[in-house]
């Protein structure tokens, strides 16, 4: 079907694969490059550009953790989830198979901790110079990611908890 727009923006950072320490596994996106050849053959027809955001790998780790201690009960500890995920990676040779695959048509950018700099950058890209003419334009003044003390209570549930499976409704 023919869409009345010259421009689709389908935004997901699951399509890397898993985040890290949502199950178990230890590989980072092993399948990334399989994933976006998947996407790219659904939309055969019309031009698609990856783009990735690059974030310091300790500062990205973190944010995992981050994560998970929200929505999984393992971990209640930084140190103990890096020790068990954080092997040594580098995103120039875990992005180094996309970029040699896709060309031109992936696109690595730097992650900015501004609330609305991702949509910023992808406006940029596709030849839209603002977030403001959008509908429903980012407040660039809200940060969903949880403050210090939240962190130390998603811990702390996940430390006490005597019934793992259900810690995370004590979270809620």
């Amino acid at each position: 079907k023919k869409l009345p727009v010259d421009r689709v923006i389908l935004s997901q950072e699951d399509f890397s694969g898993a985040l890290v320490g949502r199950s178990m596994l230890r590989p980072l996106y092993p399948r990334l490059t399989k994933n976006l050849r998947i996407i790219r053959r659904a939309l055969r027809h019309h031009r698609v550009v990856f783009v990735f955001f690059r974030r310091e790998e300790r500062e990205w780790l973190r944010s995992c953790y981050v994560q998970s201690i929200k929505y999984r009960p393992h971990f209640s500890r930084y140190e103990d989830f890096a020790s068990r995920f954080g092997v040594e990676f580098n995103w120039n040779e875990k992005l180094g198979k996309p970029l040699e695959s896709f060309g031109d048509a992936f696109v690595v950018l730097s992650y900015r901790k501004s609330p609305s700099a991702g949509v910023e950058d992808i406006l940029k890209l596709v030849g839209l110079h603002s977030a403001s003419t959008l509908p429903f334009p980012p407040d660039p003044d809200v940060n969903a990611s949880p403050s210090s003390a939240q962190i130390a209570q998603l811990e702390h549930v996940n430390r006490v908890s005597e019934f793992r499976p259900t810690a995370w409704f004590a979270k809620k």
